[in-house]
């Protein structure tokens, strides 16, 4: 995800959105969710895959983090016009 500036990508866009003092950042806790989504996963449960590795994926977000992220999402739908609006086209997740 590094090499692809996908986290750095997420954060630029949507960290907005996160409370300053959050100790995962939106383009961490999204990266994360995508390479959980990439071995397999279907679930922010399924963190857990990542877990096993944390030399390779490091710190993850817990999955209450995950929740409480999402909820923001949910309760701020400006997130996903912002996002829509600078990304042109539409985020996952955003309908």
């Amino acid at each position: 995800m590094d090499a692809l500036r996908f986290s750095w990508l997420c954060e630029d866009r949507l960290g907005q959105f996160v409370p300053p003092g959050a100790r995962h950042r939106c383009g961490k806790l999204l990266g994360s969710l995508t390479a959980m989504l990439a071995a397999g996963g279907e679930h922010a449960s399924d963190l857990d895959i990542l877990r096993s590795s944390p030399a390779l994926f490091g710190q993850l977000p817990s999955i209450a983090t995950v929740s409480r992220f999402f909820e923001r999402t949910v309760a701020n739908p400006e997130l996903c016009n912002h996002a829509h609006a600078v990304w042109g086209g539409v985020p996952p997740g955003c309908y």
